[in-house]
């Protein structure tokens, strides 16, 4: 309930910031053409409406859609500078037909997750953590799946240090052996999630806490090493998104907590923005590849002239760059289509989960195609150096197929993500939170997010038979550090 008035208190005031904004910029006033103030009037609409709609799926969809999308626009003429694609600037006629879509999308987003959330192939609605009966054979297999998400940690942590490695980074930098042995780690660095759920939901004592509590702190290391310009936030994502899927509340203290991590984020922005630029030039091992030509205020100057300000405007540019490159495409279709490659972008999912490569194709990189097109940037030096901007769900269905495309296939993947989130355990249900929240916002795309939920079963699938073969082992294990943990107690 409390997240409900939050998400219609922010529509209502998202809307009166996008009217009044347009008193502060007299270069280009999008909010004073009546075709994009009713259009603007009717998205806030429908985000309103769909906060009556009471499931967990259509609720976190509502606040992508508001946050990372429709707010940007009053965001945006407050000052026109922080657009990531300065040169291609909408002009008022473009962005009624920016927001348009956005209208169609949106409807069709929120219908699919709508009607594939009311489709119940389940008729209990308790549901355990894991696919186990019993919640004995549960923390059994928990305990398993950690010892696999700890090691593959430790030697994607080895790999990381000792050889410089990131996956961002051109792979040609690297050992082929090397690649593949930090492919197979990365395998299963979404069980990362689960010790957080662990944690939380069944508050494990003696060894299996302080299992849970490494394998955290491996978790929160890997966000942070990661270089990601919001790492802040995304430490606190997954903690946020097992309370709500869940429906537990948090006490004030951890509201407070989190507050305090956002605003520390909000203040520290700057500082990770010109480190991510650090991070690859080190990687690399080369210092002049740091002028690579993006002439944007959010990539220069900060690190240098830090102030509440710009760290402001810069984490809200950062939010809502989805949106700069919604109106980017979409105006400059034809810019992209010549890169289109669907079928190798597929294959290239399905390479990225198997240890070496099964077809070799390459996949267009729409990260440094972006601002390769946009800014002006060399991308072969993009591409080198692992920095570039996330093309998106939105975009890339834009780039790939018409209008009707894309509000089909909208509808058609939540509608597959709603049925999926109603269906599976707790732990997929907090992965597929996860999915849709960054797959929505800024994802990799289209084909990487319809992929998401078949690979991660499979491999869900893969651990569970695992499991069986070495059960007795691991039973001989539990059954002594928990007959240890009673004795010391």
């Amino acid at each position: 309930m409390a997240f409900n008035n939050f998400l219609r208190f922010s529509i209502l005031s998202s809307m009166a910031v996008s009217i009044l904004s347009a008193l502060s910029n007299e270069d280009i006033c999008y909010t004073c053409d009546n075709g994009v103030i009713l259009l603007l009037f009717i998205l806030h609409s429908v985000l309103y409406l769909a906060t009556y709609l009471q499931t967990s799926l259509s609720r976190l969809l509502t606040f992508i859609l508001l946050v990372f999308f429709v707010s940007r626009l009053g965001v945006l003429q407050l000052d026109l500078d922080f657009f990531a694609y300065p040169k291609f600037l909408p002009t008022v006629l473009q962005m009624r037909e920016i927001l348009l879509t956005l209208f169609l999308v949106s409807v069709s987003l929120l219908a699919g997750c709508f009607f594939g959330e009311r489709i119940k192939l389940k008729k209990s609605q308790n549901y355990s953590l894991l696919w186990s009966s019993s919640i004995k054979d549960e923390s059994l297999y928990y305990s398993y799946l950690t010892f696999v998400y700890i090691f593959s940690s430790l030697v994607l942590l080895f790999i990381t240090i000792a050889y410089t490695y990131s996956p961002t980074i051109d792979q040609r930098l690297y050992e082929y052996s090397i690649l593949i042995i930090a492919k197979i780690a990365r395998f299963f660095q979404f069980l990362g999630l689960l010790s957080v759920a662990w944690l939380i939901l069944r508050k494990p004592r003696g060894f299996q806490r302080k299992l849970t509590i490494f394998a955290i702190f491996l978790l929160l290391t890997s966000i942070m090493i990661s270089g990601s310009k919001l790492a802040l936030i995304s430490v606190i994502v997954p903690f946020i998104f097992v309370y709500y899927a869940s429906g537990l509340i948090m006490s004030r203290r951890q509201k407070k907590f989190f507050m305090a991590i956002v605003v520390l984020a909000i203040l520290m922005f700057p500082l990770f923005t010109s480190l991510r630029t650090a991070i690859a030039v080190v990687l690399i091992q080369n210092p002049d590849s740091v002028s690579f030509g993006i002439s944007n205020p959010q990539f220069s100057g900060w690190f240098i002239h830090m102030n509440i300000i710009q760290s402001i405007f810069g984490i809200a540019s950062r939010v809502g760059s989805s949106f700069d490159v919604l109106s980017f495409v979409l105006p400059s279709k034809d810019l992209f289509v010549p890169y289109s490659n669907l079928t190798a972008e597929f294959i290239s999912i399905i390479n990225g989960y198997y240890p070496g490569e099964i077809i070799k194709v390459d996949p267009p990189p729409w990260s440094q195609i972006l601002p390769s097109l946009g800014n002006g940037s060399n991308i072969n030096l993009l591409i080198k150096m692992g920095i570039g901007e996330n093309i998106g769900f939105i975009p890339h269905l834009i780039i790939n197929f018409g209008i009707f495309g894309v509000c089909f296939w909208s509808f058609l993947t939540m509608f597959f993500y709603g049925v999926s989130y109603n269906y599976f355990n707790m732990f997929i249900r907090i992965t597929l939170l996860f999915t849709v929240f960054f797959g929505v916002s800024n994802g990799s795309g289209f084909v990487a997010m319809v992929t998401e939920i078949p690979i991660f079963v499979f491999y869900l699938m893969v651990l569970r038979m695992t499991f069986r073969a070495i059960r007795p082992f691991f039973q001989k294990i539990s059954t002594s550090k928990t007959m240890q943990y009673e004795t010391t107690s």
